[in-house]
């Protein structure tokens, strides 16, 4: 840190600058690293329900409540995660039970909880895919406790500074009906 190549006027680097606003964000990220710490003696439903809002069909925002189905599907998860440390599931095409929500909502937890995490959500269309990102914006921007710092976030892509380095992206499965 004790060097400056070519001063603020030239372009340059300003080292004093760059050095107050890196320790900034190294504290932001002790913070919310020691707060989500204690967040993973919450049940994933009340974790879900602290943490994450939800629009309704009224569009207003609401912390998210499981319903029945979601409950037995969150169990299922954390039941194959602790038996076999991943998860098998194949789940019909439930309508309006909010299977996708649980399913990212449980994603989010893990990557906010445990850094180095790379997590992938399939659709099958562009429109579906905007709809999961756009649930995974809301999780983000309404968070109301620390939160890491954003090294990017894209139109279906947030990636986490380091050393959290945490991502969630949403892409398009490019092979339909097969």
């Amino acid at each position: 840190y004790g060097f400056q190549m070519g001063g603020p006027e030239e372009g340059g680097i300003d080292a004093p600058k760059y050095r107050k606003r890196t320790l900034l964000r190294l504290e932001a990220m002790d913070r919310a690293q020691a707060y989500w710490k204690t967040q993973r003696l919450l049940t994933d439903e009340e974790w879900c329900f602290k943490h994450c809002v939800i629009v309704t069909k009224k569009g207003k925002l609401v912390p998210f409540r499981f319903n029945q189905a979601q409950r037995i599907l969150a169990a299922k998860i954390r039941e194959q995660l602790r038996k076999w440390g991943m998860v098998r599931l194949v789940i019909l095409k439930a309508r309006q039970l909010g299977m996708s929500l649980v399913i990212q909502a449980l994603i989010w937890r893990d990557l906010l909880e445990n850094g180095n995490q790379k997590a992938v959500i399939m659709a099958d269309e562009d429109e579906p895919a905007d709809n999961v990102f756009e649930r995974t914006r809301i999780f983000r921007d309404d968070m109301r406790f620390p939160m890491y710092p954003f090294k990017f976030s894209s139109r279906r892509e947030t990636a986490f500074d380091p050393p959290h380095r945490s991502q969630i992206r949403v892409l398009v499965s490019t092979h339909k009906g097969k």
